[in-house]
């Protein structure tokens, strides 16, 4: 007597990994796509070293994808960028009445405008580049170094003064 056909094939297999480079798919979204239990999909992941150094370089490639993403937008951020913004108005037009005498309008595009916007670089995100990747010049000192040293503090609001002590 024959036992079941199996569910692991290539195919299978290629599917799999292909939904996780998307990185828009959790495991139990993938496992209801290809028609798989949760259980037989982490049976498989434990089982299976084929599938399981399948699943690690799906994964290595969703990472580096992830990571090609996020450079480039952190480059948009600290290089400012433009879009181009297109704004249209409409204006309902009376082009008769229906056959019980109500109005009928139709909206006609009447003016289109296109602006080029500009965003600028983010103070942010050039801090935290900098910060990065210069931690000897730009980065914050973990514990001051004179530490016992006392600082006072004057404020002025208006015609008034308050001196603070700070240690």
């Amino acid at each position: 007597m024959k036992g079941r056909k199996t569910k692991y094939t290539p195919e299978r297999v290629n599917e799999i990994c292909e939904m996780i480079q998307a990185d828009s798919y959790t495991i139990p979204e993938i496992c209801h796509k290809v028609g798989i239990s949760h259980d037989t999909y982490h049976r498989w992941k434990n089982e299976k070293s084929d599938f399981s150094e399948s699943l690690k370089k799906a994964e290595s490639l969703q990472d580096r994808n992830m990571l090609k993403i996020a450079t480039n937008s952190m480059k948009r951020k600290l290089e400012g960028y433009d879009y181009v913004e297109t704004k249209t108005v409409n204006k309902n037009i009376k082009v008769g009445k229906d056959k019980d005498d109500n109005p009928v309008y139709k909206a006609m595009k009447v003016e289109e405008t296109t602006t080029t916007k500009h965003i600028a670089p983010s103070d942010t995100m050039i801090i935290f580049t900098l910060k990065n990747l210069n931690e000897k010049v730009f980065g914050e000192n973990k514990e001051p170094e004179n530490k016992d040293k006392v600082v006072k503090l004057k404020f002025s609001f208006g015609d008034k003064e308050l001196d603070e002590m700070e240690d």
